[in-house]
């Protein structure tokens, strides 16, 4: 409980200092993304307990293939297409697909469920009729990464297909500002669950829980 209770006092002074009200800001979604309510208190990779510590090291893997699809979209406005940048765009999507979604899909159908019943025990909450936690917010962008990341393909791929190079242009650059949408949603919904979700499991989540994880995740 030490680090819900120092994360809600934090919480509070953050929402005073930024002319917010008090039950509206959670940990997941401050008024700077990139600096929750409790970050110092997160909880070092190796004192995790294994279900959650394979979950924050897959991300690790993440990242290495987010700043090599920010570096060919990039390069990509810059100068053009290239087989180089569709191969590393085509290992990009195979990555989502194949990696990225179904490690959302172990999060949502397994760690997400006893996250929202455990912050509700803890009064990690809102205020509204109908409680909302973090974890609400968590399934919300893993959503708009599908989301984005069928636009940006569907744009790579209507480009292709285009005759004139004019209209060709258009249609990639839009593709890249979806892909860098879905860069930065990656990278800040990681680092939402690795600076605060796993932490709070960690302090949140019993034995019996932490078991069950290990049993269905196997």
């Amino acid at each position: 409980m030490e680090l819900v209770q120092l994360g809600r006092k934090a919480r509070e002074e953050a929402k005073k200092e930024n002319g917010c009200p008090t039950d509206d800001v959670s940990p997941f979604n401050p008024p700077d993304p990139y600096a929750p309510p409790g970050q110092d208190l997160s909880v070092p990779t190796e004192e995790l307990h294994p279900v959650l510590r394979a979950f924050r090291l897959e991300h690790e893997a993440f990242i290495k293939q987010l700043d090599t699809v920010e570096q060919v979209l990039n390069h990509v406005l810059e100068r053009g297409p290239s087989n180089a940048a569709d191969e590393a765009l085509g290992v990009f999507f195979q990555c989502v697909e194949n990696e990225v979604l179904p490690h959302n899909r172990r999060e949502e159908e397994v760690l997400f469920p006893l996250m929202a019943l455990r912050l509700k025990e803890a009064g990690e909450h809102s205020q509204t009729p109908e409680a909302v936690t973090g974890i609400d917010v968590l399934r919300a962008d893993h959503l708009h990464v599908v989301q984005l990341s069928a636009v940006m393909l569907n744009f790579f791929g209507i480009a292709g297909r285009l005759p004139d190079r004019a209209s060709q242009r258009m249609v990639i650059e839009a593709g890249i500002r979806q892909g860098k949408a879905l860069v930065e949603l990656l990278r800040l919904h990681m680092f939402r669950e690795d600076e605060v979700l796993f932490s709070l499991a960690h302090k949140l989540l019993t034995a019996e829980d932490l078991a069950h994880l290990e049993a269905e995740l196997g």
